[in-house]
């Protein structure tokens, strides 16, 4: 009789002991599942308890922390990146709006007409401008922008944008010089357009920002199989507080001028991201009041036989 009292009495004893030493095994799992369903896209700053670190649970703690935290860096750049091209979109339009409120609520002669079609056609090119920078930005974050690979003669392209933008260092009264004419044709792996867009967008800002009288150089130089574009110019310069962020997007060291001349704070953004893509660099060291210096280094792919330029 003994034997069939403590029998079952043993067997609901060992099951007692066997589902609470589950529960107290399982408890840290259950509570970093409720700390995780805590966790929204609203409050990604919450990160979830770790007690025990060094366990497997613990080293699982951290995994998922680590993952909050690049998701919470996702979130706040698109919601930044959402505000300034809302903010950047705005100005356009309000002057727009301005304007055409002008042209309907009054009777103007042609000078005045042509005066006030000219201005919104400034600012429709400057929507379009920014358009255009926004939707390259968001196809290269998305990853569903290509770019077509091909042998691209650097010399060749960079003598291509210094003539096209010749004329509006003529017109700033700015000295445009291009140096390495005579080095024999380089080539890279890349995408012709691309690297086009990366340097007119370096000579548009020298220029814009070098005074009347002032010089920009352009610099092409090979060490090895790496190539180097050097953009340097006589302007006046960038406080060095403000060097570490020149590449964030629609960050512009001097907002009011940079409006004043139509721009967008994102072209040396996509210069930067398109060179990254090219698996190369980009740097800019600047003093204030004597200018700026702008290097692009980029993977070379030997050298052609097609001589000088």
């Amino acid at each position: 009789s003994v034997f069939f009292i403590a029998g079952p009495l043993t067997l609901f004893i060992s099951f007692a002991l066997s589902f609470w030493l589950a529960g107290k095994a399982l408890a840290p799992m259950s509570e970093l599942r409720r700390s995780t369903d805590a966790i929204t896209a609203e409050h990604l700053d919450q990160r979830l308890p770790n007690p025990n670190p060094t366990d497997e649970l613990g080293q699982l703690t951290q995994t998922i922390n680590a993952m909050i935290e690049r998701l919470d860096r996702s979130f706040l750049e698109i919601r930044r990146f959402t505000a300034d091209a809302s903010h950047e979109l705005r100005t356009p339009l309000t002057a727009l709006r301005a304007e055409v409120e002008v042209a309907i609520g009054k009777t103007l002669s042609p000078e005045n007409s042509r005066q006030l079609l000219g201005g919104i056609l400034e600012e429709l090119v400057r929507m379009s401008r920014l358009t255009d920078q926004l939707l390259t930005l968001s196809r290269r974050d998305a990853g569903v922008e290509h770019m077509v690979l091909a042998p691209v003669a650097v010399n060749s392209v960079i003598a291509g944008v210094v003539e096209a933008l010749r004329p509006l260092a003529e017109s700033r009264q700015i000295r445009l010089h291009l140096e390495g004419e005579g080095v024999a044709t380089i080539q890279i792996q890349g995408d012709e357009g691309r690297l086009r867009q990366v340097f007119i967008n370096l000579l548009d800002n020298a220029l814009k920002y070098t005074p009347s009288e002032g010089k920009v150089v352009v610099r092409i130089e090979k060490q090895g199989q790496t190539v180097i574009v050097v953009v340097e110019d006589s302007g006046i310069g960038i406080p060095p507080e403000h060097l570490p962020r020149v590449f964030d997007r629609f960050y512009r060291v001097d907002k009011a001028r940079s409006r004043e001349e139509g721009g967008t704070g994102l072209g040396l953004s996509i210069a930067e991201s398109i060179v990254k893509a090219h698996g190369g660099t980009i740097k800019l060291q600047s003093t204030v009041g004597q200018g700026t210096v702008c290097c692009v280094i980029l993977p070379g792919n030997g050298e052609s036989n097609a001589g000088p330029l």
